[in-house]
């Protein structure tokens, strides 16, 4: 085993990456490489893991693990929430599929700005630039745009805290000074084909897809900001509204995202006015009989995998 030390561990923000090994009981055999440059130890991990399949790459901030990606096929683990009272957990929701071509996206949600290239994703990730849904205010139409998948608040310092602000917990969601203006001025609809989820089962995680009973797309409830770098460089992120899960998602997971009927999509943009309770009611679990789930193999759990065959069903056992 070897060691590699990319750059110095005291980071101005404490964040740090890590390349460990698993044993045959999922625990850490030990460090194969760590540093604050994310490019560097990826590439590394992306090296290590042709010959070490249980290596996994791992984000922390002042050694509290924030993200893991797990080559042997587990899901990823990140804080739901920043803040006090934040647990780190199986994310929810940590990845989804979204396939519709960009011109079937325009014509589902009526956007008005030039078609952008919308690559199909059947592994969406954190970090991952994702077709995002948003209202201009100032020329009243629907706009498509591409935004990565992790909020940084315009108050922040760093953008790494974008990779824990994935979701956003409805019934806290107005209270967190992360997400609050978020909700007031920016909301957006993320568009989804299917979403992950894993189920403990016999000592490890058994992955889940979930979509509508009928197919077609759904609409999840998102805020989006746009953090201005110190060279001037606008990067727009986004985060995913999560909510208690339904009759048909609580068997496998307690949380659910958000997700918008068609008939609410101008309230949430923001072209219908609404108050902060008629925002606030939005935020609840679908109906129990608009989803259906079925168990998926475990290359869903590694970032590296995006193909078609993730959504494939398995048998039951």
């Amino acid at each position: 085993m070897f060691y590699i030390v990319v750059s110095m561990m005291a980071a101005i923000y404490d964040f740090e990456y890590r390349i460990e090994e698993l044993d045959g009981r999922g625990r850490s055999a030990g460090t194969l490489a760590q540093g604050v440059d994310f490019h560097a130890i990826r590439a590394a991990y992306l090296f290590l893991a042709q010959t070490r399949p249980n290596a996994r790459l791992m984000l922390l901030h002042r050694s509290r693990i924030l993200m893991s990606t797990f080559a042997d096929g587990q899901p990823d683990r990140t804080t739901e929430e920043i803040g006090d009272g934040a647990e780190t957990r199986a994310s929810m929701c940590g990845r989804y599929a979204i396939i519709t071509p960009a011109a079937e996206l325009r014509r589902l949600f009526g956007t008005t700005n030039p078609l952008i290239n919308v690559e199909p994703r059947y592994n969406a990730a954190p970090t991952q630039d994702l077709a995002v849904i948003r209202h201009n205010p100032d020329t009243g139409s629907r706009h498509l745009d591409l935004l990565r998948w992790g909020l940084v608040p315009r108050w922040s310092k760093d953008p790494s805290t974008g990779a824990k602000a994935i979701n956003a917990r409805g019934e806290s969601v107005a209270d967190k000074p992360l997400f609050r203006d978020a909700l007031n001025r920016r909301r957006c609809l993320v568009p989804a084909t299917a979403f992950y989820e894993w189920q403990p089962a016999a000592g490890r995680k058994q992955p889940y897809a979930i979509a509508p009973v009928g197919g077609g797309l759904m609409a999840f409830a998102g805020l989006w900001e746009a953090w201005k770098a110190p060279n001037g460089d606008i990067l727009r992120t986004f985060s995913i509204i999560t909510t208690t899960a339904n009759a048909a998602t609580a068997p496998i997971h307690d949380r659910m995202p958000v997700i918008m009927p068609q008939e609410v999509w101008s309230v949430w943009l923001g072209e219908t006015p609404a108050s902060p309770d008629d925002l606030k009611g939005l935020l609840r679990p679908c109906p129990d009989k608009f989803l259906k789930t079925w168990r998926v193999g475990p290359e869903v759990g590694s970032v590296r995998v995006d193909r078609a065959e993730l959504l494939a069903p398995i048998p039951e056992p």
